[in-house]
């Protein structure tokens, strides 16, 4: 009777601890520990370089960051991040998202200055133009000043972006600056508050990387938000797309200089010279292919999901985030279902929807933009007739920069997409996949420019029409394509994660 008594008694205290750390759990998740709630403008965390995203080790080797960070009552956006990822392509990312509008405006800006100036004789013009055109044929004297100052506009504007004052808010929670990093105490009480920020943020911004799905606090804060915060938004913000526009912008400003070169050089052949001008894009379709793995690995890792391959460093932490998730979701096997179908697609079905965001693609083309603003200044000051100008201005910049070109990007992303991976270990074959999209693109920048040096040659107006609605057929044709892809890769690992 006595040991029954025990054992009861053993059973009533263990009974009790389970509660007494459930309602520990549930306080730390439900509640929001307002004394130690703190916040950093996403601009400051820029600031210096991008020293707060390096690694966590040279943060900790630093002064510790968390003297940058100020008491707020709500956040903006908490900022899920793995710090097992490189700190600068995260900061790379982070910086475009916010800054890409001051980087528009100052190449704007560039762009106006150097039309201007040029104009008003305050500006060089050393090189030499030869239309090639029917209705003037008279050299022009030329400067590269819009492609000059557009491109120190961009990189300015990037630059100054973390310090130029902003109308929205931008308070938002990253650890290395929000949690302490040199005081244990203040460290273990903001880390096991998280859950209590979490609910007063507005937006969950993921900074994706291949490991983010890896680490079991990046599991929690994603799993946290969507239960606690339903109203909030959860944006996926992969690093991949950064890189991508990066290497783009890269690519048309090498060809843009090229093709510059060329006519100051006094070649009027631009289709044969097409070739040269398009040879940086070789590189860039195969980093593209390598991006695009990445893009294929966030799909399968969500659909592959497994919470037991999640790891974290301190087995309290495992126990209190695993408790977590029985709490909001039942079982761990309900969220790993939820994972699996229902998020998945609520954050990567925006990812089919669109190619690029408009911000980006004006980024990439604006290269080009400033070369045929430069060439329109040349001919416009050489007397050349309005008629000329406009023509050049429709042709070239309209449908030739903007429908073509844009055209030539979304084929190469269809390609890269779907050829992402070599299809045989050999890396000769991996670099043929390469040529052969590079070939693909070219023979569409070839044809579409050689319809608009028709139109611009000959001058005749009447190609204009038919031309602009050609192409911008195409382009909405292509870009049906693309998001017709990434659905159809969507719903078919949503079939796979179902019939698993």
């Amino acid at each position: 009777m006595a040991s029954l008594t025990t054992a009861f008694g053993m059973r009533e205290k263990g009974v009790a601890a389970d509660l007494s750390w459930n309602l520990y759990v549930a306080e730390r998740i439900y509640t929001t520990d307002w004394e130690i709630l703190r916040g950093i403008s996403l601009r400051d965390s820029f600031r210096s370089g991008g020293s707060l995203w390096r690694n966590r080790q040279r943060v900790e080797a630093q002064e510790d960051p968390f003297h940058r960070s100020r008491h707020v009552e709500e956040l903006d956006v908490f900022v899920s991040h793995t710090w097992a990822s490189g700190g600068w392509s995260k900061w790379l990312s982070l910086l475009m998202q916010s800054g890409c509008n001051c980087a528009l405006s100052g190449w704007l800006l560039g762009n106006v200055a150097a039309a201007a100036m040029s104009y008003a004789d305050l500006l060089p013009l050393p090189l030499r133009l030869s239309p090639s055109t029917d209705a003037f044929s008279e050299v022009c004297a030329l400067g590269p000043w819009s492609m000059i100052l557009g491109f120190l506009g961009t990189a300015l504007g990037f630059l100054l972006s973390p310090y130029l004052p902003r109308c929205k808010s931008d308070m938002c929670f990253i650890d290395a600056a929000c949690v302490s990093q040199s005081d244990e105490a203040l460290m273990t009480r903001g880390i096991r508050g998280i859950g209590g920020f979490l609910r007063v943020s507005k937006e969950l911004r993921i900074v994706w990387t291949d490991l983010y799905l890896s680490r079991l606090w990046c599991v929690f804060e994603l799993a946290t938000f969507k239960k606690i915060n339903p109203d909030g938004t959860v944006v996926m913000a992969p690093i991949f797309l950064e890189t991508t526009v990066v290497l783009f912008y890269i690519s048309n400003l090498c060809a843009a200089s090229v093709q510059m070169v060329l006519r100051a050089g006094g070649s009027t052949r631009v289709l044969f010279a097409l070739p040269i001008i398009s040879l940086p894009f070789l590189v860039l379709v195969h980093r593209l292919r390598r991006s695009f793995v990445q893009k294929h690995k966030l799909f399968s890792q969500f659909q592959q999901f497994e919470l037991d391959s999640a790891r974290c460093v301190s087995d309290s932490d495992c126990e209190f985030i695993y408790a977590t998730i029985d709490q909001l979701y039942g079982s761990k096997e309900a969220f790993v279902s939820y994972v699996r179908g229902s998020l998945r697609e609520e954050l990567l079905g925006p990812m089919t929807r669109s190619v690029l965001p408009e911000t980006y693609t004006l980024l990439i083309m604006s290269p080009f933009v400033s070369l045929h603003l430069d060439l329109s200044v040349a001919l416009s000051k050489q007397g050349a007739p309005f008629a000329v100008v406009l023509l050049y201005l429709v042709a070239a910049l309209v449908i030739g920069g903007f429908l073509i070109i844009r055209i030539s990007i979304n084929v190469m992303i269809l390609l890269c997409d779907r050829f992402a991976k070599p299809a045989h270990g050999s890396v000769i074959v991996d670099y043929l996949q390469t040529l052969f999209i590079f070939l693909a693109v070219l023979l569409c920048l070839l044809l579409g420019s050689r319809m608009v040096l028709e139109a611009f040659g000959t001058n005749r107006w009447e190609l204009v029409p038919g031309l602009f609605i050609g192409f911008a057929l195409m382009y909405i044709a292509v870009n049906w394509l693309q998001r017709k892809s990434d659905a159809r890769r969507l719903k078919k690992t949503s079939e796979t994660s179902t019939s698993d």
